[in-house]
């Protein structure tokens, strides 16, 4: 089975983590095997036993405010350890977890980013990995940072597609079937891109 990868970009709240939660339940049909990735995930176990000890925040399973308050701290660290690295570091991270599971099916990387090296994630996506970046942006969220408000053009110029959504209020199940057809469009932009359905990939395993 060709495992097939998907990069989600767009500021914080976009909806990147509902674009996936939706996907994820429109592939269950096919019976494709989907997976969530996030390169941040590396991120956060480095810096949590900093900031369990000195803040008593557990990064990896925090509120989003907490989260809201740290991210100067991760958006430091992460930046460091990516331009000592020549932008690979948090790559080479997630290529050793991609080795290590060998996932099959559908592989979904939630928050690709942007930066001014050759070989970044965004290259990394497209070109090692073979692709496709969707770029996220809802009404009314803006940049939360200076970082964000530099990237986000440059996401948004480089993706394969653009999903731009409304703020939907109420129940979950009310904002979910008020987007699903967002991403119902883009599974069929995927499967014309594929020239096959996403189903037909279990029956050629």
């Amino acid at each position: 089975m060709k495992t097939i990868y998907i990069g989600v970009s767009g500021v914080a709240g976009s909806g990147k983590d509902m674009f996936f939660s939706l996907l994820q339940k429109q592939l269950i049909k096919t019976n494709l095997p989907v997976h969530r990735y996030a390169l941040a995930d590396d991120l956060k176990k480095e810096c949590s036993v900093y900031l369990k000890k000195h803040h008593d925040i557990d990064i990896l399973s925090c509120s989003r405010k907490d989260k809201d308050l740290v991210r100067p701290f991760l958006v430091f660290h992460g930046t460091l350890k990516r331009n000592r690295s020549l932008g690979r570091h948090w790559i080479e991270c997630m290529n050793k977890r991609l080795s290590k599971d060998k996932p099959e099916g559908v592989v979904c990387v939630t928050d690709i980013r942007y930066n001014e090296y050759e070989k970044d994630e965004v290259n990394w996506l497209k070109k090692e990995l073979g692709g496709v970046l969707v770029h996220i942006t809802q009404e009314g969220i803006e940049p939360i940072n200076s970082e964000e408000e530099a990237q986000d053009p440059k996401l948004r110029l480089d993706c394969s597609y653009k999903i731009e959504w409304p703020h939907v209020s109420g129940s979950l199940e009310e904002v979910e079937s008020q987007l699903l057809k967002y991403v119902e469009q883009f599974i069929s932009w995927l499967e014309h891109e594929l020239g096959h359905s996403l189903s037909s990939e279990c029956k050629n395993e």
